[in-house]
């Protein structure tokens, strides 16, 4: 509906002009009125093509920058991927310590390794969502303020 509000706005806005240049009986005049329809078209172009926002690229992960975070994301969809990874690596966790940790103990080598892997990588995925999710919540912020 704005659209079509819009092109009705932008249509009468060149109407209006149009019968000014229709009216004008200077040359000079005219080209006001040419180059006034030329910025009203313009306007109306870029605002009906809006250049999409920057996408923000993640940086955890095995392969760097293969992440991107969507450019509408909002804080709570980050926040809950946040507690989300938050949650499985406190899981993960437990079985690294008290009672836990004898089982770690019992894993290969290889696995030792991969299970703390998969911690750090948590780790850094959780500090890039934290700050994503202020720089969202500050933004969310400043839109209501």
């Amino acid at each position: 509906m704005a659209t079509q509000q819009a092109t009705t706005d932008t249509a009468a806005d060149i109407a209006a002009i149009a019968g000014e240049l229709v009216n004008s009986a200077e040359a000079s005049a005219r080209e006001v009125a040419a180059r006034r329809i030329a910025a009203v078209i313009e306007q109306a172009r870029s605002e009906a093509n809006p250049q999409p926002k920057p996408l923000r690229t993640m940086h955890f992960g095995a392969v760097h920058d293969l992440y991107v975070l969507k450019s509408d994301a909002k804080a709570w969809e980050v926040g809950s991927q946040l507690d989300m990874r938050l949650s499985q690596l406190t899981a993960i966790l437990s079985h690294l310590y008290g009672e836990g940790f004898e089982s770690f103990k019992n894993m290969g080598d290889e696995n030792q390794e991969n299970t703390l892997w998969a911690c750090a990588d948590m780790a850094r995925e959780c500090q890039e969502l934290s700050d994503v999710l202020r720089t969202l919540q500050g933004q969310e912020a400043a839109k209501t303020a």
